[in-house]
C-alpha cells in the first residue's frame, strides 16, 4: 500500500480550494500552481483533477466561468462564498487531525 498516495487523496480538496482562494486558475494553471506551492511533491493529473473541480461545481463549492485567452477558450474556476467557508471548516478539520497525530507520534523525552 502506498501510504503517502492515500494520505494525499485526503487533503485533495483542501489543496484546490487554498489555491482558488488567491485568484480563479484554469486546470493547468492549478496543476502548475499546486505543483509550485508544494515544491513538487503534490501533483494532479488531469484524470483525478477534473472530476474533483466538478465534483465542488455540483457542492457550489466553486464556479467555472470561460474566458478567451490568446485565442483559446478556458474554463476558469473560482471559489465561491460557500467554498470557502467549506475551506475555512477544513483547515479547522486538518489542524485537530495534525495535531492529534503529532501527539500521537511524537517520540517521548528520556528523563
Amino acid at each position: 500500500m502506498d501510504t503517502l498516495r492515500q494520505l494525499k487523496k485526503g487533503v485533495t480538496t483542501l489543496i484546490v480550494l487554498d489555491a482558488l482562494k488567491r485568484r480563479p486558475l484554469y486546470g493547468y494553471g492549478l496543476r502548475r500552481e499546486t505543483w509550485r506551492r508544494t515544491r513538487g511533491s503534490f501533483q494532479f493529473s488531469e484524470g483525478a483533477l477534473y472530476p474533483l473541480l466538478h465534483s465542488l461545481q455540483r457542492k457550489r463549492w466553486v464556479k467555472a466561468t470561460r474566458r478567451a485567452v490568446a485565442g483559446r477558450e478556458r474554463r476558469y474556476y473560482a471559489i465561491t462564498p460557500t467554498g470557502r467557508r467549506a475551506l475555512a471548516q477544513l483547515r479547522r478539520d486538518w489542524q485537530v487531525l495534525t495535531r492529534s497525530l503529532n501527539r500521537l507520534t511524537r517520540r517521548r523525552q528520556r528523563a
